[in-house]
């Protein structure tokens, strides 16, 4: 934002599969669709390259962000440390 990196996004592809992973963005910076913009040009590109799936795993607060970008059937999951 103003020439200011403040949102980061990193995908893993495995074949025509891909991942959306460690999505992030400088707390003063939320909610002003900077972690979009990151999103989708990262995805827009996966699927120019050929991807026809992705995936993601995230925190309960970026469900909202997650369905803006298209993803459905989400699912949080929860593990336990033993």
């Amino acid at each position: 934002m103003d020439g200011k990196p403040v949102s980061t996004a990193s995908t893993i592809r495995t074949g025509d599969t891909a991942s959306l992973e460690f999505v992030s963005t400088i707390q003063e910076y939320r909610r002003r669709k900077a972690a979009i913009s990151i999103c989708s040009q990262a995805l827009g590109e996966l699927f120019e390259n050929g991807v026809r799936a992705v995936t993601l795993s995230g925190s309960e607060e970026a469900v909202e962000l997650y369905r803006k970008l298209g993803f459905h059937n989400i699912i949080m999951q929860y593990d336990i440390l033993v």
